[in-house]
């Protein structure tokens, strides 16, 4: 193949697996609407949208020679073309098969030979081809079936007519790219190129300073001739003078009006480039149907998600940010509150469950996003339970405590109403992660729940990122910046109204007594005395129906501010979320409202959320894990990773081999897998329980079975976490540790 046809190759190549990923969203997104609609007029339309993209997909592939995408995609076409001809019913099966080969096409383009695919991907893209066969059966028709001989699965023998794989532009995987109507383009091109006349106004200005330059040096020159030549030289300097006077009037005006044009211009330019970065709200909502399919399906559970309102546009770094909370939200309502049908029949409920996301804008640059589920609502007693357990509150404040305080506690790192630990829920970070994230994108979260009725989740967030409005205080010598959305109240309290209550210092607000603390201890800076005799300046900031006073030395005042990042050398700085540039060029921090409140340890925990790669070894140093595995990659791996975060790590290739070792040394946590040879990891967590000595070691089991009964199995067996291996995250291993010891 010649230069030029390999250039154009890699750049058909470029532009198919672009392509490619939407076609495939479109898919899934119809396919899974179709599982649940009884509309016959949408039915056809979501099966056509489907059968079309399929067809894409397979012309797509052809061009750019990936054969077995190109075999999978006419296998979908022949079955959503009998669908689409009222020859095949659309069903769970086919709704399975068609997820499935999304599935599979993901992983092939995902690989790093997606014209050459492995062998285990092949005989996977052959297995799925002959159920997608056996399911259209004898309803294929002459007109569903392409009259060319089908295409052919590849064998491993085969080599593609193809530049070869090592080519890195074929074996790269595509840049992230976004799609932005021309006309918005077209609009800040314009512009853009109105900047230029600006450009040439202040090169004007600039021959005018050089004007006025020279009439200054005559001016000198003229004042030092006055000196000996008396009223002549005088009446000349006056001249010049007015000369003087008159151009740098005209210079003040042209300034002045060319400022107001510049001001206009810059304010448009920077408004149309913000609308570059506004995306509806339903470009990170197109996976969520998806998940909702798949985790319902896991754990038995008939789910349908309602979305309206995703129209709603928002910026991009927003809705990025937004991405993750929403999946939490999600997981959670599936895994907390939906029921299973059984139990939803017994109640009177329809064996179907829903889940809604409404978005709707509440003006002044906000949104609100409303959450909810049907299910059976939040478990309060569990949820007190568990934060009792944690330390977070005490048993006496758990008998006094009323519902919505109940509520609340779910934001709190380690509270969690599951009984085991998963990948999905139990370790009690996910509402908190949520509520941290929502408030770093300076909005806030409430949640509501009925028994038996389900839970509902608002969220209020702004529509841009970029600005904010602030407050601006000073601690001791230093100024920082706090976004109002977390600030509930400002002012002054008087000495005599501050109490000492379980040596802590209080103080009552709006009926509400609240911690009272030092904002300047928390940040470890010094402080001085309050300016006026008898009063402490307080700022009150609150997450939910939580709040905590800070005292500090003065609340200078509230403006519109421009949010700086802290730059990748500081990914993570606790109470600090960004910078902000003052107008006078002063740089000041911006605070973290949620850390602030755990660094308090007023009414919030004062855990981390997160575990963080640089949290010190030495609070790890006496913890010892046993890590259990047959496979010396996994063991290795897994060693690696729990030793970077500072455990003493041994290792066992078995579950008997893990027995002699207990039996021999103390470990505080015992991570295996299940299938190993001798004894299982089932059967090392039964006898690990059975034992009086080590029943209270906590258990791990990390596997590649992801069926539920599996699961149900290990928790049987008394597992305190189960981490499927296709999902592995270090994070979430580390997270589930770091609860369990």
């Amino acid at each position: 193949m010649e230069q030029w046809e390999q250039a154009l190759h890699a750049r058909l190549v470029e532009g198919f697996l672009v392509e490619a990923r939407e076609l495939l969203s479109a898919i899934s997104t119809s396919v899974l609407e179709l599982e649940h609609n009884s509309d016959a007029a949408r039915t056809q339309t979501l099966v056509e949208t489907a059968f079309r993209a399929a067809h894409s997909l397979k012309g797509g592939a052809r061009i750019v020679n990936f054969t077995l995408i190109e075999t999978l995609c006419q296998s979908l076409e022949n079955c959503l073309s009998a669908a689409r001809h009222g020859n095949l019913p659309f069903g769970k099966a086919l709704v399975d098969l068609s997820i499935d080969t999304t599935d599979i096409v993901e992983k092939i383009l995902a690989s790093s030979t997606p014209q050459a695919p492995s062998e285990s991907l092949q005989s996977a893209a052959k297995g799925l081809c002959h159920r997608l066969e056996a399911l259209l059966g004898s309803t294929r028709t002459q007109e569903d079936t392409p009259p060319a001989t089908p295409a052919v699965v590849p064998d491993e023998a085969q080599e593609p007519s193809v530049p070869s794989a090592a080519d890195p532009q074929v074996r790269a995987g595509p840049v992230e790219t976004v799609r932005i109507p021309a006309a918005r383009l077209d609009e800040l091109l314009l512009q853009a190129e109105e900047m230029i006349a600006l450009k040439l106004t202040l090169r004007q200005h600039v021959v005018r300073l050089k004007e006025i330059s020279s009439c200054v040096a005559q001016i000198r020159h003229d004042h030092a001739l006055s000196m000996v030549s008396g009223k002549e030289a005088q009446h000349e300097l006056d001249r010049s003078l007015g000369q003087l006077a008159k151009q740098v009037g005209l210079l003040r005006h042209s300034s002045e009006e060319d400022a107001r044009l510049a001001a206009g211009k810059i304010e448009s330019f920077i408004n149309s480039t913000k609308a570059l970065l506004m995306f509806p709200f339903s470009s990170i909502t197109e996976g969520l149907s998806r998940l909702v399919h798949d985790l319902a399906r896991e754990q038995h559970k008939e789910v349908v998600l309602r979305l309206t309102g995703e129209t709603l546009e928002l910026d991009r770094r927003i809705l990025q940010s937004l991405k993750s909370p929403l999946i939490h939200l999600v997981r959670n309502c599936i895994d907390h509150g939906v029921e299973v049908p059984a139990e939803r029949n017994a109640v009177g409920k329809p064996a179907q469950a829903h889940i809604d996301i409404n978005v709707s804008s509440i003006g002044n640059g906000k949104v609100k996003i409303l959450v909810r589920d049907d299910g059976r609502g939040i478990d309060t007693a569990r949820v007190i339970a568990s934060a009792t357990r944690e330390g977070i509150i005490s048993a006496e404040d758990a008998q006094k405590m009323g519902d919505e305080e109940a509520k609340s506690l779910i934001f709190r790192s380690g509270v969690s109403s599951a009984a085991t630990v998963t990948t999905i829920s139990g370790r009690g970070l996910g509402m908190a992660i949520v509520a941290e994230q929502v408030e770093n994108l300076g909005g806030s979260i409430q949640v509501d729940s009925q028994t038996g009725a389900g839970s509902r989740f608002e969220l209020v967030i702004p529509t841009a990122l970029a600005s904010f409005r602030g407050i601006q205080v000073q601690v001791g010598d230093r100024f920082f910046a706090l976004p109002t959305m977390g600030v509930r109240k400002v002012g002054l309290v008087a000495e005599s109204d501050i109490k000492t209550v379980g040596n802590r210092e209080t103080v009552v607000v709006d009926g509400q007594t609240i911690p009272l603390v030092s904002l300047a201890a928390i940040l470890g800076i010094p402080t001085h005395a309050s300016g006026i005799a008898g009063k402490r300046t307080i700022i009150v900031l609150g997450s939910g129906v939580e709040c905590v006073a800070f005292e500090l030395d003065k609340v200078i005042g509230e403006d519109d501010m421009l949010v700086k990042g802290l730059g990748s050398q500081l990914v993570r700085v606790r109470n600090i979320s960004g910078a902000t540039v003052l107008g006078n060029g002063t740089v000041v921090p911006i605070l973290n409202v949620m850390d602030l409140l755990f660094s308090s340890g007023g009414s919030h925990a004062n855990q981390p959320i997160r575990i963080s790669a640089e949290a010190s070894a030495a609070e790890n140093v006496a913890r010892r894990v046993l890590v259990v595995d047959d496979s010396i990659t996994s063991r290795t791996l897994l060693k690696n990773v729990l030793e970077s975060y500072g455990y003493v790590v041994a290792t066992a290739s078995d579950g008997a081999n893990a027995m002699a070792m207990l039996q021999a040394e103390a470990f505080d946590l015992v991570s295996s897998d299940v299938e190993m040879p001798n004894v299982d990891g089932f059967e090392l967590t039964a006898r690990i329980r059975a034992d009086a000595r080590l029943n209270r070691i906590p258990v791990v089991l990390v596997t590649s079975l992801e069926s539920a009964a599996d699961k149900q199995k290990g928790i049987e067996a008394g597992a305190d976490a189960y981490i499927v291996k296709s999902s592995f995250d270090q994070g979430n291993l580390l997270a589930i540790i770091s609860k369990l010891i």
